[in-house]
């Protein structure tokens, strides 16, 4: 399957710029716990990028990773 296209490791999941912790997504984004919750399995990994001040999923990549 991955034989001409391995998997990408330079994905903000492994970025040091990428935070996606509940605890500190409820800080960041207050009132959501009234909403939900950062703990909802819908939100599966998705987090901030600090670099570029965006929520995003844990998926994505740019130019700017760096491995944390």
């Amino acid at each position: 399957m991955f034989r001409d296209n391995p998997p990408r490791t330079e994905i903000c999941l492994n970025c040091s710029h990428f935070h996606n912790s509940p605890t500190y997504l409820e800080e960041v984004y207050k009132g959501l716990s009234t909403m939900s919750s950062a703990h909802a399995s819908v939100r599966k990994d998705d987090g901030i990028c600090l670099l570029r001040d965006i929520y995003l999923s844990a998926d994505d990549w740019c130019e700017h990773f760096r491995r944390a």
